[in-house]
């Protein structure tokens, strides 16, 4: 079978500046990546990496899919082969890349047999997938947009809401925010915290103490990358940057170091078989793996939908609601249904065919 490349740049401003305690950004750039068969069915992918946040850039991602030998590449279907041909390929260096690949030729085999992409991945293998709850992330910054967002967001079905804490200097506002959300919502209010690893080391202890009182159902990388775990941390911790570096066995992690949950963002971490691999891994051990996007378009959105409906459910929301760069292109994938995930039957990505929009 001959495959053919096509590689087109996107760039696409979101609704507002999304801010964390370390970066901000306001748009998305990214390539997506297309092989088509000889029967002129097309697999896509898309590379994407976020810039201040991913270990690679769009121009090495570009390179190194423009530099594939497409006659070498096993198909998906052997998932071996497959592996052991991108483990040893210089694109495995580049996440993004990875990631764009190994959607393209998922979809490809997905296509070619008619199945949803969920259906190829699914674990155990033939299992029906379910409905998947997702978690609502707020991006607003001032106190009175922060209560409005969450409350909009419990209106609208999502029952876990995902806030960015953190920021430098500015630890008792959010610790007075975070009281009055739950005061205001009770138990019905789940709450999971992102620190994107900006506590000090010396101060992580006691700021993790007193955000316990909140009963957050995670902290999200409290630490910065390298920085010694913590050893039995007084909230249920969930492990996102972390998993690109050297890290204890998941079991070291969850019986030292209250580690219950990894989050898996196919772009950074290689795609979506590697991020089956890491899910598997961290499954026997114990640990939850929550799949999450990176603000990619609709088709890295779609292939992170279809690894979170392949994976076995766990007792945490998906990181996965729509964020507001999509709605430039028009289109959602057929996994998606207000707050949650739905198996579906569409064939591929469950995605049509898309026009890049004008930036």
């Amino acid at each position: 079978m001959t495959l053919r490349l096509r590689l087109e740049r996107y760039r696409v401003p979101l609704a507002g500046a999304f801010h964390t305690a370390r970066f901000a950004f306001a748009e998305r750039r990214g390539a997506l990546l297309t092989l088509e068969d000889d029967d002129g069915r097309r697999g896509r992918g898309e590379a994407a990496p976020l810039p201040d946040y991913s270990d690679d850039d769009l121009a090495q991602a570009e390179a190194a899919l423009t530099e594939l030998e497409l006659s070498r590449v096993p198909p998906a279907s052997d998932r071996d082969a497959l592996g052991r041909f991108l483990d040893a390929h210089p694109v495995s260096r580049v996440p993004s890349a990875r990631s764009a690949l190994e959607s393209a030729l998922l979809e490809l085999e997905a296509l070619q047999r008619g199945l949803p992409v969920h259906r190829l991945l699914a674990e155990p293998e033939g299992s029906a997938p379910s409905t998947r709850p997702l978690s609502a992330l707020v991006a607003s910054t001032s106190r009175e947009a922060i209560e409005a967002s969450v409350a909009r967001a419990l209106a609208a079905g999502f029952t876990t809401v995902k806030l960015k804490v953190g920021k430098p200097g500015a630890f008792d506002e959010e610790l007075a925010l975070l009281r009055a959300l739950r005061r205001a919502h009770g138990a019905a209010l789940r709450l999971r915290l992102d620190v994107n690893g900006c506590f000090a080391p010396n101060e992580a202890a006691a700021k993790l103490r007193a955000l316990a009182e909140l009963q957050p159902e995670l902290v999200e990388d409290p630490l910065p990358r390298g920085a010694p775990l913590l050893e039995a941390p007084p909230v249920p911790i969930a492990l996102d940057e972390a998993l690109r570096d050297p890290l204890p066995p998941f079991t070291a992690l969850r019986e030292r170091h209250g580690v219950v949950a990894i989050l898996l963002k196919p772009t950074v971490l290689g795609g979506p078989l590697t991020c089956r691999s890491r899910a598997r891994s961290a499954r026997a051990a114990g640990i939850a793996a929550i799949v999450s996007h990176t603000f990619e378009g609709p088709v890295g959105y779609a292939a992170a939908c279809e690894l979170s409906l392949a994976l076995p459910e766990t007792r945490f929301a998906e990181g996965l609601a729509p964020h507001s760069g999509l709605s430039a292109w028009g289109t959602q994938p057929a996994a998606l249904s207000g707050a949650r995930l739905v198996a579906h039957e569409a064939p591929g990505l469950g995605l049509p065919s898309l026009r890049i929009p004008a930036s």
